[in-house]
């Protein structure tokens, strides 16, 4: 069982390890897109003229419901809510394919034709770490076309997936 029963029958509060390790990558993730969000935030208001307005406002606000849902989810999920597991779900699968398409989009060298403004690419370990920021670290390893840092930013939004799947398949 994923969450531990009283002899009862009862379901207590305390969730199990696989439901704990959901909370704490959703709380991990959650953080993450909060980082990439400041980053973008700085990034933009410093030089609006650098970035491409639309693009910057879209992924400013999918950050901003990825960091409530994923937080919220992770609450949810600790305090033993079937529904915290399957948001952190929804939001991390959500994350995973934009992840996927920006991978494909650098394995089959994609380049957009609508000149794209972005961050400025500092070399394959600056956007590496960039592509951990969350969902605005995703879409500027998307922009830069590199796969490696397509690859890594894929990985904590992937974990997150994956744990919440066995959590959602094991509480059945």
């Amino acid at each position: 069982m994923l969450y531990s029963q009283e002899s009862s029958g009862t379901r207590e509060a305390e969730p199990g390890t696989l439901a704990t390790a959901v909370a704490l990558f959703a709380a991990i993730g959650a953080a993450a897109n909060l980082v990439g969000l400041l980053i973008l935030a700085f990034g933009f208001f410093g030089d609006p003229g650098h970035y491409d307005n639309s693009l910057a406002v879209s992924t400013a606000l999918g950050t901003l419901l990825l960091v409530f849902a994923l937080g919220y989810g992770a609450v949810l999920t600790l305090r033993g809510d079937e529904d915290g597991r399957f948001t952190v779900l929804v939001a991390a699968g959500v994350w995973t394919a934009v992840g996927i398409a920006g991978l494909l989009a650098a394995l089959f060298g994609y380049e957009s034709e609508y000149g794209i403004h972005w961050a400025e690419q500092g070399g394959v370990g600056v956007d590496i770490a960039t592509s951990t920021a969350g969902l605005v670290g995703t879409v500027t390893a998307m922009v830069h076309g590199e796969w490696l840092p397509n690859l890594t930013g894929l990985a904590l939004p992937v974990a997150i997936s994956v744990l919440a799947a066995l959590s959602a398949r094991r509480s059945r």
